[in-house]
C-alpha cells in the first residue's frame, strides 16, 4: 500500500501512553526489539524499548523541549528516489510505532525502517534493513507489508514482505524477509498456479506484482498464519499474449519450530481477473480472509470503482466517472488504500491519490452499507500522496502515516480524521 511535515501533538501522545528513504546501505537488522513480548494479533500500546531514537533535551526560548517529530529519508532525491509503499506492521507498537517503506533508487532498492516519536523520544529516520541491486538480478522491490510475531526462542521479530518482479522465469514473486536476519531472504511465493479459469484448466501468471496487503493474522503456539492479497498484471496460458489484471489471495503459514527451508508455506489462489483491454486493478487492501477492497478503472464505461471482492462476493462502494480527489470527471488514480477497523462494524477506508489528496469511505460492516464519504481539503491529510498506512484494528484513536507531497523526504503523521456521515 506520501508528503508534509509530520506534526505530533505531544499532549496527545501522552494520552496514548496512559490510555490505551531511500538511502543506500548494506543489509542490516534491528536487534533492539529482542525483549518484546508476543502480542498475537493485538497491537501493543508501548514497549520498554523504543527501537532507537534519542531524546532531544535542548530547550527553546520559552523553556520547552525542541523535538524532532518527523520520520525522514535523508537520502531522498526528487526525480531519482521513488517511495513504493508504507507499512505499519500488523499487531505492532502504537507508541513509538515502527514504519517500514520500500524505496527505489537508480542503483539500489531497499526496505527501510523509521520510528515515530513519543512524548520523550525523537522520531528515528529511515535506515535500511534490506538493500538489493536489481541490475545484478537481485530483487526488484515494490510495495511492502509487515507483521510482528514471536520466534521459538521468545524473541520478537517481523516479517517484511515485498513484491519482486525480477524473476528470470517470467513471473513475479512475493519475497519474505526476517528483520532480525534479513540476508538471505526467508522465503518466496511465486505468483502463478494452474487452476480452472474460464471453464478450462490453465495457468495464470502474474509478471508484474503491483501491490500486496495483509487481511488477517492468526497465531498459534507453533507459529502463525496470515492471508495476503496481491494485485498485478500477467497472462493466462490459453490466451496467448493477451494481458490480464489479477486479484490473488495468498494463504501463508509460518512454523517457527520447523526446519529453516520448510518453515514458510505460501499458496496463491486466483479470486478475480479482468482483461486489460477492459480495465485495470489500481490498488488493494485486505478486508478479511476471504475478501479484499479493490480500486479499479473500467475502460469500457470510463468509470472509477472501489469494490469489496471475494470468491462469491462483489459489493460496490463507489462507481463514478468523477475523480473524487479533484471533483472533476476523469481517471481517478488510486495509488494506495488503507483500512482501519475502528470497531466491529465501523470500517474506515482511506484511499490516496498518486498526485495529492485522500478520499475516504465509512462502511458499516454489520449492515453491509456505506454510511459516509469525504474528500479532505484541510489538515495534513490533504497533502498525502502515493502511499498511506496506519493502525489496522480497533483502537480509540487511529493514526495514519503518508508520504508528504510538500516535502518528498518526509512522512506526515496525524490522527485519522472523521468521515462525513453523508453519501455523495
Amino acid at each position: 500500500m506520501n508528503y508534509k511535515t509530520l506534526f505530533i501533538n505531544v499532549a496527545f501522545l501522552s494520552f496514548l501512553l496512559t490510555g490505551c528513504g531511500g538511502g543506500s546501505g548494506s543489509n542490516s537488522s534491528d536487534s533492539s526489539n529482542e525483549d518484546l513480548t508476543d502480542v498475537g494479533t493485538d497491537p501493543v500500546l508501548d514497549d520498554s524499548q523504543n527501537d532507537g531514537g534519542e531524546e532531544d533535551t535542548s530547550q527553546d526560548e520559552d523553556n520547552t523541549l525542541t523535538r524532532d517529530l518527523i520520520i525522514s529519508d535523508a537520502d531522498y532525491s526528487v526525480g531519482t528516489t521513488i517511495l513504493r509503499g508504507l507499512s505499519w506492521p500488523a499487531g505492532d507498537l502504537q507508541v513509538g510505532a515502527p514504519i517500514y517503506a520500500t524505496f527505489n533508487n537508480s542503483n539500489s532498492h531497499s526496505i527501510e525502517k523509521g520510528i515515530s516519536a513519543t512524548d520523550t523520544v525523537d522520531a528515528s529516520d529511515f535506515t535500511p534493513v534490506v538493500t538489493t541491486d536489481p541490475s545484478n538480478g537481485e530483487p526488484f522491490l515494490r510495495d511492502i507489508e509487515s507483521v510482528r510475531y514471536t520466534e521459538a526462542d521468545g524473541s520478537s521479530n517481523r516479517w517484511l514482505m515485498s513484491c519482486d518482479n525480477t524473476s528470470s522465469a517470467g513471473r513475479a514473486m512475493v519475497k519474505v524477509y526476517s528483520e532480525n536476519n534479513p540476508s538471505p531472504y526467508l522465503a518466496e511465493v511465486p505468483l502463478f498456479k494452474q487452476e480452472i479459469v474460464q471453464g478450462t484448466l490453465q495457468t495464470w501468471t502474474i509478471k508484474n506484482c503491483r501491490q500486496i496487503s495483509i487481511a488477517s493474522v492468526t497465531t498459534a503456539s507453533s507459529g502463525f498464519g496470515l492471508v495476503l492479497w496481491a494485485i498485478g498484471q500477467g497472462t493466462l496460458s490459453n490466451n496467448g499474449p493477451k494481458a490480464y489484471e489479477f486479484l490473488v489471495r495468498i494463504d501463508m503459514d509460518y512454523n517457527k519450530n520447523g526446519a529453516p527451508d520448510t518453515r514458510v508455506v505460501g499458496i496463491p489462489t486466483l479470486v478475480s481477473y479482468v482483461n486489460t483491454a477492459q480495465g485495470e486493478y489500481l490498488s488493494v487492501a485486505g478486508f478479511s480472509s476471504d475478501k479484499a477492497i479493490v480500486a479499479s478503472y473500467t475502460k469500457t464505461s470510463n468509470s472509477n470503482e472501489i469494490r469489496i471482492i471475494g470468491d462469491s462476493y462483489n459489493q460496490p462502494l463507489m462507481i463514478t466517472q468523477q475523480n473524487k480527489f479533484t471533483g472533476t470527471n476523469g481517471f481517478m488514480n488510486v495509488a494506495d488504500i488503507h483500512l482501519w477497523k475502528k470497531n466491529t462494524n465501523d470500517y474506515r477506508i482511506y484511499t490516496v491519490s498518486g498526485t495529492t489528496g485522500v478520499y475516504a469511505i465509512q462502511w458499516d460492516a454489520g449492515q453491509d452499507q456505506k454510511i459516509g464519504e469525504q474528500t479532505y481539503s484541510s489538515g495534513d491529510i490533504q497533502h498525502c500522496t502515493g502511499s498511506i498506512t496506519g493502525f489496522r484494528d480497533p483502537a480509540a484513536t487511529g493514526r495514519l502515516w503518508c508520504h508528504d507531497n510538500t516535502n518528498a523526504g518526509n512522512l506526515l503523521e496525524f490522527e485519522a480524521p472523521a468521515i462525513a456521515a453523508t453519501v455523495l
